[in-house]
Formats: C-alpha cells, structure tokens, sequence
C-alpha cells in the first residue's frame, strides 16, 4: 500500500553517509518487492562514473557469498549483466544511467531515482516522470526518489523542489504523496559548534571526526567557492547569500606592498554612479605577472553630509589621504572627472593602452575620452558574470599570491567590501552586502584589468 500511496522520496545528506549503498539496496528491493511484470528502475546518477560505481554495489551485493541475494542469483533469479541487473520472475530491470543520458522513450518504469539531484535539469526530470507516471498510476505506482546534497547550484529546479518539500515538512503544505527527509544545519552560526553537525551528518562520530569538518572549513577562509561547497555538501546550507571573497591578511598584503611598474603604460577603467554616489578611476599599471593601481573617487557632499556617522569618519580620512574628492555639485560633474584623467595621465608621462567602463551613467566621460585620444580606444565592459568573472578571479590570484599592490586605504577598504555569488560553473560576480558597504573602486578596477585580460585579442591598440 505504501508504494500506491507516496509518490516521492527526496532526501538531502551529506557526502559520505553511504548514499550509494542506500541507493544500490533501495533500487534493488523496489525491482524485487511488490513490482508487476516489466517494471524496471532507473537510476541516475551525476556522472558515468557514479552512476559505474552505483551498478558495482548493487552487483557486489548480489556477489557477496553471505548475502541473501546472492542465493537468488544461483537460484538463476537475479541475474547481473552487462548493463542491467535482471528480475527473472517480473522480467523487471535495473539500470544506472549518467544525467546526461536522459532518454526514457519506451520504458516502464516503476520507480526513477535521481542521484545529486541538484545537477539535473528541469526537462531531464520531467520527462522521466512524464513517460512513467501514466502507466504506473494504477498498477503498482511509480515512485520518484531524489537523493542528494544542497549543492552550489541555485535558483535552478533543485530550489523549487526543495522549498515544496520544506513546506510540506513545516506543514504548511499538504501532499501525503511524499515522503521528505533533510539533514541540515538550522544557522550558518552552527557550523562552528561541532556539538551541531550530527543535524546535517548523522551518525559523524561514528563514522569520521567532527574535527574534520571544522579543519575544512577553516582552510577555506577567504575561498568563497570552498567555502560555499562546504557549507552546501557538508551542512545542507544553501548558499543564497554573498561570500567574502578577499581576507584581510591578503588585503593586508597588497596594501603594504610596494611595486615598480614595468613601463609608463596605463590602463584605465572608471565605475560611475548614477546619480548622486560614489564614482572611482582606477590607474592599472603592469608589474611583472602582477600589477599595481592607483585610484581616486570622488562623492557629492550632500551624500558625504548625509552618510551615518562611522561612513562619514571613513571618507573623511579617504579625503585626508587624497584618495577621495568631496565635490560640491549635487552629482559628480564628468568633466572634472575627465580633468583629473587627464592631469594624472600627462603628469605623470603614462601612455594609455585603453580605457574600459560599463556604459551606464558615463556617456559624457566616454565621449570627452573619445575626443581626446579616439574611439578605438573607449571599450565597453558589460557588468555580467561572462564579462566580469575571469578578471575578478585573476584580480583575487595576484592579490592572493602577494603579486599586487593597492598601497591606498579606499581601495582595502572596497576589497573588503566585496561579496561574491558563485554559480554552478565556478563563475564569480562582485557585489557588496549593504548599500553603504561601496565597492566603485574595486569595480573600477576590475574594467582596468579586463583590458589587460583581453589584450592578446584586441583589435585597437595603445594610444
């Protein structure tokens, strides 16, 4: 009765806790117990070499001498083939497929697992469940099992799935056709008490050292893709939020480091705001394989006049330090932001090499660049991951390798400012986690790099 019944197994946990052997048994007793005839099992799993390593167990369990399953298979009832594990008495067959495999035209389901969930895509899912579910429904029903850790993978179908099966936990939504089990941490907080992981790991103490765990998650300080797959595959805590991309010690690194510039050539890159916030240039000169920057911003009075007290102390020691100009206009006058461009290339006898921005809320500083040194070489830079992501994780290796050098406190001060989403590809955006917490700089200097990034395929070349 319980097969007609639930429909829908998911479950979240951690590596390590012998999901494989649970999935391997699981996919064995559905074909065995209860099926009609020609109900098969599908299972699948992230890669061809998961989904290798599932068919090994459930064959090595039919092997071992001592299991119940291996008298069935001399008995000629269980039979492991090449690719399939056969039923003789439904003719019902277990197979493991890799995700990328998702065809199911022509089968008969009774049950589909799928293994890390949090990979597949929507079509992949619902055409399994599509072909199946029709001809299941009154027979022996078919069963959906997903299996798998939180991932690093968001706003994809394992979300939407996953906030139904919370709801449905939390009672606030009612489906007696599914069956959730989660392990998780409640709190970010928590993943420093080791007295909380056996929430997310059960049974860690006797099956691995807590202490572990906690070794893992302060090697990755500073890496805020470890950190984010830590925290996702280890404690089942979703990485919607922000991860801080530069510690403090490499910040303070590249703050007291001093480098000479190979030559006079410059790369520029501004961020200008829309309105009435903070804009930044940023001045890149090259240093060997790493680089070193020059920057100044510059901000409206009535924002400095209007900022909270502790931002205000900030930016009056920016403007103490020169790196920062209060100017009187109510919004930043792109002429003399375009002055203080100039002076500082031709006072300090740099040669340009280009210059790159977004091309929002700066249309009147390209043009006066365009005037002043031609059209090839103004370029735009588009604030998307694709854009943005190589630059950002080159800026973070050089800065990270002690092969950069900042030596001004605006600029520490936007790095530390800076949080990064990373989506299932590795790829890193810069964005910052409260609107006071300004990272113009940092933005700045990402559109200078990107010059230099894309150099080898420019078409323009140094002015």
């Amino acid at each position: 009765m319980a097969f007609r019944l639930l429909r829908n197994y998911p479950s979240s946990s951690e590596p390590g806790s012998g999901k494989t052997t649970f999935m391997a048994a699981l996919s064995l007793a559905l074909m065995m117990v209860g099926s009609n005839n020609g109900n098969d099992i599908l299972v699948f799993a992230n890669t061809k070499e998961q989904a290798k390593e599932l068919f090994t167990a459930a064959v090595s369990m039919i092997r071992d001498e001592k299991s119940a399953l291996n008298k069935l298979k001399a008995n000629k009832l269980l039979k492991p083939l090449r690719n399939d594990i056969l039923w003789e008495p439904t003719t019902s067959k277990l197979s493991v497929r890799s995700m990328d495999n998702d065809t199911v035209d022509g089968t008969n389901l009774r049950a589909a697992i799928f293994d890390e969930f949090h990979s597949f895509r929507i079509d992949a899912i619902q055409n399994v469940r599509k072909s199946s579910l029709p001809k299941r429904i009154k027979s022996t029903g078919f069963v959906s099992v997903y299996i798998s850790t939180n991932g690093t993978t968001r706003d994809s179908v394992f979300d939407l799935y996953y906030d139904r099966f919370e709801r449905i936990l939390h009672g606030e939504q009612e489906d007696w056709t599914s069956f959730p089990l989660i392990y998780k941490l409640d709190d970010i907080s928590e993943a420093r008490n080791p007295d909380m992981f056996e929430k997310a790991v059960p049974f860690i103490r006797d099956i691995s050292d807590p202490s572990i765990l906690t070794q893992q998650l302060n090697a990755a300080k500073g890496n805020p893709a470890a950190q984010a797959e830590i925290l996702a595959k280890s404690f089942n805590l979703p990485q919607q939020e922000y991860n801080a991309y530069f510690t403090a010690d490499n910040i303070k690194k590249a703050y007291d480091l001093a480098l000479d510039p190979d030559d006079n050539e410059v790369y520029v890159g501004f961020d200008m705001a829309s309105v009435n916030d903070l804009s930044s240039l940023a001045f890149v000169q090259k240093s060997g394989i790493g680089f070193t920057v020059k920057t100044h911003s510059f901000i409206p009075k009535d924002t400095f006049d209007n900022a909270p007290r502790d931002k205000k102390a900030i930016y009056t020691r920016f403007a103490e330090n020169n790196e920062l100009t209060i100017v009187d206009t109510p919004t930043i006058d792109q002429d003399f932001v375009f002055d203080y461009m100039v002076e500082y290339i031709y006072s300090n006898n740099l040669v340009p090499a280009g210059f790159a921005s977004d091309a929002y809320y700066s249309r009147q500083l390209r043009n006066n660049i365009k005037r002043e040194f031609g059209d090839e070489m103004m370029h735009t830079v588009r604030a998307n991951v694709k854009q943005t992501s190589e630059p950002a994780k080159n800026i973070k290796a050089l800065v990270d390798a002690g092969n950069a050098s900042i030596n001004e406190e605006l600029m520490a001060w936007a790095l530390g400012n800076i949080r990064v989403k990373i989506d299932g590809a590795g790829n890193v955006y810069w964005n910052k986690a409260k609107a006071v917490d300004k990272i113009d700089p940092t933005w700045a200097l990402l559109n200078a790099y990107w010059l230099i990034v894309n150099e080898d395929d420019k078409e323009w070349q140094g002015w």
